[in-house]
């Protein structure tokens, strides 16, 4: 049993216990809608009214034990993001989009598939397995530090309990197609050594707080990461953002280069505009299934690329995201710094 890594900074005290019940599958989406509050109209009214207990985070222990950091709250006063970083110096091309758009993306699947895994920015975005031997993956990710992966909270925790095993969960950077061939897994598997999840997101199970941040084993490699930041509701809407992920296996997906049409594991890329934005959530009309969630919604700007939402839930008229908030984005830097990379610096800011 791979014990969990406890944070390197900070001093924590335990705060209670959650059940550990194991599901296999795709989780509960949290369908239901937060409450339409209307968006801060600026930034820094934004970062004043963002600070939040439920940012807070929680490190879970094996056992469900719940720990929460007394020494150090998070500081919301200065708004914290980070930048994206890729190791090998080559610029990366993925046929992503920049710009602003109309389009109605509920009509035909026009996803696209990336084939090339192994470069970047398509393998800063991570495919989650419940175990060393699963094929296939239960959620989405995305690298957003050298030992850091980003993904959504009810992924790993639903209805009070924790839905998943942290000692047996995988991380997969490369996928290209369900199995456990080397053209499956082309960058390997990495072991989760900790996750933090907020406060919010543990008593509450709302939208605002449904993230979740996976430590992995602190390696002498790494993918590269995207970046992050909390931006203005008048930014977002909109805005053209990219998602890319791994829809479960067994949809149908119309790129997919499987004869009988089954997404099958690969990784599908889509753009498409944002629609409406509220405090917490990020309301489009891109297309995305069961296993997409946790994935990144994400804006390609100068050259960097920043996490602006994560895949949350869809109904029959809107897909769903949880907005990258002021708070949000500062409690993910703090966490990055309680597990610090030995081989690479993180560029929080």
């Amino acid at each position: 049993m791979l014990t969990a890594e406890r944070p390197h900074v900070g001093e924590w005290e335990l705060r209670g216990q959650k059940p550990i019940v194991i599901r296999e599958g795709y989780e509960n989406e949290v369908v239901q809608l937060d409450e339409l509050n209307l968006a801060p109209s600026s930034p820094e009214e934004a970062i004043q009214r963002d600070a939040d207990e439920g940012d807070q985070p929680i490190f879970v222990a094996d056992d469900g034990s719940l720990y929460q950091r007394t020494d150090r709250r998070i500081d919301l006063s200065v708004l914290q993001a980070g930048r994206s970083y890729w190791p090998d110096g080559v610029e990366p091309s993925g046929g992503e989009g920049t710009g602003e758009i109309d389009k109605d993306v509920y009509g035909d699947d026009d996803r696209v598939l990336w084939t090339n895994t192994t470069s970047y920015p398509s393998r800063a975005h991570v495919a989650l397995r419940s175990s060393a031997n699963a094929t296939s993956a239960f959620c989405t990710g995305s690298a957003i530090g050298p030992r850091h992966v980003l993904t959504a909270g009810h992924c790993l925790y639903r209805d009070g309990a924790f839905t998943k095993d942290r000692a047996s969960l995988r991380v997969v950077f490369g996928q290209n197609g369900s199995g456990n061939a080397e053209v499956n897994v082309p960058l390997g598997k990495r072991s989760v050594v900790a996750w933090v999840l907020p406060n919010g997101w543990i008593n509450e199970e709302t939208r605002r707080y449904d993230y979740a941040l996976l430590i992995l084993d602190d390696d002498t490699y790494s993918p590269g990461w995207l970046g992050f930041t909390a931006y203005s509701a008048t930014t977002l809407l909109g805005l053209g953002v990219n998602v890319n992920g791994y829809p479960g296996h067994s949809y149908e997906c119309a790129a997919s280069p499987r004869t009988d049409g089954l997404c099958g594991g690969y990784l599908y890329h889509t753009y498409g505009s944002l629609l409406m934005v509220t405090s917490s959530e990020l309301l489009s009309q891109l297309d995305w299934e069961h296993g997409n969630s946790g994935g990144p919604l994400y804006r390609l700007t100068g050259g960097e690329r920043y996490v602006v939402g994560l895949v949350s839930a869809s109904n029959p008229v809107y897909a769903i995201s949880a907005r990258m908030r002021s708070g949000m984005s500062d409690a993910l830097c703090s966490w990055i710094g309680s597990y610090p990379s030995s081989h690479f610096s993180h560029n929080c800011q």
